[in-house]
């Protein structure tokens, strides 16, 4: 986490995005998955995607894993520490987002268990990721800011995402409703200091199809 105490007044906020004044456009909104990056993952470039290039290489290993194929993926409400100077000036601290996931999608042979078991067990050692309904892909502010900085690349990066939290063991249950499905429920939080932002790497959308 970090604030500017000695900024300058170089930087503007952009103009307006909505510069159409005779046309309104809207985004759709939601995210159903979420991707885990191993500690051990080390992008040279973070945006090779070709046939048997890092992402195909890390995804083929396992040290990049993806959620249950039918889930849902729901952020909270933020929440934002305070910190305070000797003169009484107040700073925001970093900003904790509460996150959920759930699914009822499962195995015939109850591999659901195992690897929600082995989610709980394991998920410190990695750095975490998701996608929105648009395919794009929220990951840590130093990697989104690299990206869109140098769109053609090579963008390295060790740690592409965030740092997860449980809230507690995921559990399976009830889902709401008149059928009589369970459901996977996991919840915890990650620490951002910026606005989340998301990014579009071409070709990920295809190399992940390919995987079935």
């Amino acid at each position: 986490m970090s604030f500017n105490l000695c900024g300058t007044c170089s930087e503007l906020i952009p103009k307006r995005y909505d510069r159409n004044a005779c046309k309104v456009i809207t985004r759709r909104f939601g995210s159903d998955k979420i991707i885990g990056f191993h500690c051990s993952v080390d992008f040279t470039n973070i945006l090779d995607t070709a046939t048997a290039g890092e992402w195909d290489d890390y995804l083929t290993s396992g040290a990049i894993i993806l959620s249950p194929f039918f889930g849902k993926f729901a952020l909270g409400t933020p929440e934002s520490g305070e910190i305070e100077d000797g003169l009484g000036k107040k700073y925001r601290d970093t900003t904790e987002v509460p996150w959920t996931f759930t699914t009822a999608g499962v195995s015939e042979t109850y591999a659901d268990e195992d690897w929600f078991y082995a989610f709980d067990k394991q998920f410190q050692y990695y750095s975490w990721g998701y996608f929105d309904v648009n395919g794009r892909l929220a990951l840590n502010d130093k990697t989104v800011s690299l990206i869109k900085a140098t769109p053609a690349g090579p963008v390295a990066s060790n740690k592409p995402g965030f740092d997860f939290s449980l809230n507690s063991i995921p559990t399976f249950g009830e889902l709401n409703g008149a059928g009589k499905a369970g459901q996977w429920v996991a919840e915890g939080s990650f620490i951002t200091d910026s606005v989340i932002r998301t990014v579009a790497i071409p070709g990920l959308s295809t190399l992940l199809n390919n995987l079935g």
